[in-house]
């Protein structure tokens, strides 16, 4: 699994990393983590690439990719999806009001209706941890 995401959501993503990879691990990477290759793709190819492009390198068929957006309009975290629909990823997104165009690239959707980006953040946050122990049921019952 591959989780993204800017700002607040970049802080959730590797959140949930941090909660996944723990025992019983689940194999994730957060594409926020790793500031030195963020500055440098978004100096060589624009902020708009540094996920796709990350994701150009790791993903493979089969894989999954969670996309998380307060705004749901990040041309990044569009760009990502975009391209991760190509290689044959399950894309899942988080997302608040106003991401119709995310929403449209995803195969399942979680989308708190609310344009306030700490309560739609507030929502993401509870809505993993809830996932999060789901999946942990569900690869190691």
């Amino acid at each position: 699994m591959y989780v993204f995401g800017n700002g607040g959501s970049a802080a959730l993503a590797n959140h949930i990393a941090s909660d996944l990879i723990r025992r019983p691990s689940i194999r994730v990477i957060s594409l926020c983590s790793n500031p030195a290759l963020l500055t440098a793709l978004a100096n060589d190819l624009g902020y708009e690439r540094v996920f796709a492009e990350q994701l150009r390198a790791l993903l493979v068929k089969g894989d999954v990719v969670l996309a998380i957006s307060a705004s749901g309009r990040s041309k990044n975290v569009l760009r990502g999806l975009t391209f991760a629909r190509r290689p044959g990823a399950t894309c899942l997104e988080l997302n608040g009001k106003g991401g119709k165009a995310m929403a449209e690239l995803c195969h399942r959707v979680v989308s708190v209706d609310s344009a306030d980006v700490h309560a739609v953040e507030n929502g993401h946050l509870i809505l993993m941890h809830a996932v999060i122990r789901i999946l942990r049921k569900m690869v190691h019952p």
